[in-house]
C-alpha cells in the first residue's frame, strides 16, 4: 500500500513482486498483492473453451496444468504491478489457503493476499481480500485505488465520488485525473470497469459477478473480545458479550502529558461496556438485515456503474456513529442466545408480560433465546414439544405442549397449573357433559347439554341436565382449564 502518492510510479506500485534472475515467473515475496479476475465457484464449468479464453488475458498466456482440477472457490487472479523490466506477469490460478471447512467471500476486482509455496510454484493460494482504509473498505465490494479519493477523505467538499478507477485520483472537481504510473492492472484507466461490469477484456464467462447482489452494508463495530464472521448482503455472526447498542459507552479523560518537551493536557476516550448490557453474560448473535433505520443504517448511494454501495467517506461516518450497531426491534431477522439478558427489556415487552402473564426479567438477567422476525415456521417431521420445568422436576411437575405425529396436539399444565385461555387473570370454568365425545376420521361428536333441570350446586360442581332424548347427572365443570370472561 502507498503512503504517499507523490512516490506513486510504474515500480514502486501497489504490492511490487520482484522476479528472480533466473525466470522471470518466479517470486520472492512471502506474499503478493493480486486481482480477482474471477471466482472459481463451480469447477464442472472450467471446460477447454474456458481454459482456452483464461489464457488469453495476458500475453504470456496462463498455465492451465490443473485447469480441471481447481478446487472450489479458486480465483484466477492477476499481479497488481509491471515487473522491473516492463514484462507482464500472466494470471494464476490461486487455490483457496484455507480448506473447504472455511470459504471467505471474494469478487472480481478486488485485492487478495497471494502466497506461494515454492519460488517456482505454478500455482499459488489465495488467504483473504486485503483490508484497505476505512473509507475505502467494503464488505460487499472493495476497491483499493480509492484511497487518495479526496472526496472520500475529507479533503474535498464535493459529494463523495463512487468510482472504479485504474489509478490514484489527483485534483478535484472536474480536474480530477488518475495519475500516471499509479495504475494497480494493465489495461488502462477502464481496467477494473471490465473486471467488475464484464464489458471488457476482463468479461468473465463463469459468471461469478452475477452471483453477487449490490448492497450497501452498515459496518459493524465489534467490541476487542469479540469474534466476528461477517458476509456479503448483510449477514452477520458474532461470539461476544450481550449487546443491543453501542459497543462502548464513551466518556471524555483530560491528562496532563508532556508534547515536545512542553507540558500539555491532551483529552483521551474512555470506554467501557454499556450498563444497559449488563449483567455482561456471553452471547451468539445471528442476525440478517441490520440498518434498518436512519440511525444504524449508513448512507446509501449509486455508484458510477448504478449499484447500490455505502458511503464511507469519513465526513459520512462522523455524523453517523450508530452505523452498524444491533437494533433488536428493528433488524429483519435475529437468533440470540444469551448468557444472561434481560429479554423483555431487550425486546421492549415488559408492559404486556407484566399485565398479562405475570412475568418478568430477573433482577441479573436470565439466560435467554430470542427469536425475532416477520414469519417463523417450526416443521417437525415426528413429533414437537415445548416444555417448561427445572432439569430435576418430576413429570407432574413439567407444563408441555405437544403436537403429536398422529396430528393430536395436547395443552398439559403441571399437577399445580392450569391452562388460561385470555390472560393470567382467567377465572371462569368450563361447563361440559360427563358423556364421553366420540372420535373418529378427526371429528368429535357429542351429544348437547339441552336444558338444565337443577340449578347447579357450587358444592359438587355438577348439574342434572337433558342430554339426548334422557335425563341425567351428566353436566361437570373442566378442572384444569380457565378462561378471561
Amino acid at each position: 500500500m502507498i503512503l504517499d502518492p507523490a512516490k506513486a510510479s510504474a515500480n514502486s506500485a501497489f504490492g511490487q513482486i520482484e522476479r528472480a534472475d533466473a525466470d522471470p515467473y518466479l517470486i520472492n515475496n512471502a506474499f503478493a498483492r493480486m486481482v480477482v479476475v474471477d471466482v472459481i465457484y463451480d469447477p464442472t464449468l472450467v471446460t477447454e473453451d474456458v481454459l482456452d479464453y483464461y489464457s488469453t488475458l495476458a500475453p504470456t498466456g496462463l498455465r492451465t496444468a490443473y485447469g480441471k482440477l481447481l478446487p472450489r472457490n479458486t480465483v484466477l487472479a492477476k499481479f497488481t504491478n509491471l515487473n522491473t523490466d516492463g514484462n507482464l506477469r500472466p494470471p494464476v490460478f490461486l487455490f483457496p489457503m484455507f480448506p473447504a471447512h472455511l470459504s471467505l467471500p471474494v469478487s472480481p476486482g478486488e485485492h487478495v493476499w497471494a502466497m506461494f509455496e515454492h519460488y517456482t510454484s505454478e500455482i499459488g493460494y489465495w488467504l483473504c481480500r486485503i483490508s484497505e482504509m476505512w473509507h475505502v473498505d467494503d464488505l460487499n465490494h472493495t476497491h483499493p485505488p480509492r484511497q487518495f479519493e479526496r472526496t472520500l477523505t475529507g479533503q474535498s467538499a464535493g459529494e463523495p465520488k463512487l468510482e472504479f478507477v485504474n489509478g490514484l485520483i489527483q485534483g478535484e472537481g472536474d480536474d480530477r485525473e488518475p495519475m500516471v504510473g499509479t495504475g494497480f492492472i494493465p489495461g488502462g484507466p477502464t481496467a477494473y470497469l471490465d473486471l467488475i461490469t464484464r464489458t471488457g477484456e476482463g468479461e468473465a464467462v463463469v459468471n461469478s459477478m452475477d452471483l453477487i447482489k449490490d448492497a450497501a452494508v452498515p459496518r459493524f463495530k465489534k467490541r476487542p473480545g469479540d469474534l466476528v464472521l461477517e458476509g456479503k448482503n448483510n449477514s452477520l455472526l458474532v461470539l461476544g458479550t450481550e449487546r443491543r447498542g453501542p459497543a462502548a459507552d464513551k466518556s471524555e479523560l483530560k491528562k496532563d502529558v508532556i508534547v515536545g518537551n512542553e507540558p500539555s493536557e491532551v483529552s483521551l476516550t474512555v470506554s467501557k461496556l454499556p450498563q444497559q448490557d449488563s449483567p455482561h453474560g456471553g452471547m451468539i448473535d445471528m442476525v440478517v438485515g441490520r440498518g434498518k433505520t436512519p440511525t444504524t443504517s449508513g448512507v446509501s448511494l449509486l455508484n458510477s456503474i448504478g449499484r447500490k454501495e455505502l458511503d464511507k467517506s469519513v465526513k459520512t461516518s462522523l455524523k453517523n456513529p450508530s452505523e452498524g450497531d444491533p437494533d433488536l426491534i428493528a433488524d429483519d431477522t435475529r437468533i440470540r442466545l444469551s448468557q444472561a439478558i434481560k429479554i423483555d427489556e431487550s425486546l421492549k415487552i415488559v408492559d404486556l408480560n407484566n399485565a398479562s402473564f405475570s412475568i418478568s426479567d430477573g433482577a441479573d438477567g436470565d439466560p435467554g433465546v430470542i427469536i425475532k422476525t416477520d414469519k417463523v415456521r417450526i416443521l417437525a417431521r415426528k413429533d414437537l414439544e415445548i416444555l417448561v420445568s427445572s432439569d430435576d422436576a418430576a413429570p407432574d411437575d413439567r407444563a408441555a405442549i405437544v403436537v403429536k405425529a398422529s396430528g393430536d396436539i395436547i395443552f398439559r399444565p403441571s399437577k399445580s397449573g392450569y391452562i388460561k385461555l385470555g390472560s393470567d387473570k382467567a377465572d371462569k370454568a368450563l361447563l361440559c357433559t360427563s358423556v364421553p365425545a366420540a372420535q373418529s376420521g378427526g371429528t368429535v361428536t357429542s351429544q348437547p347439554i339441552v336444558q338444565p333441570l337443577a340449578t347447579v350446586n357450587p358444592d359438587t360442581a355438577t348439574v342434572t341436565v337433558q342430554v339426548g332424548t334422557g335425563t341425567a347427572a351428566a353436566g361437570t365443570f373442566a378442572k384444569k382449564v380457565l378462561v378471561d370472561g
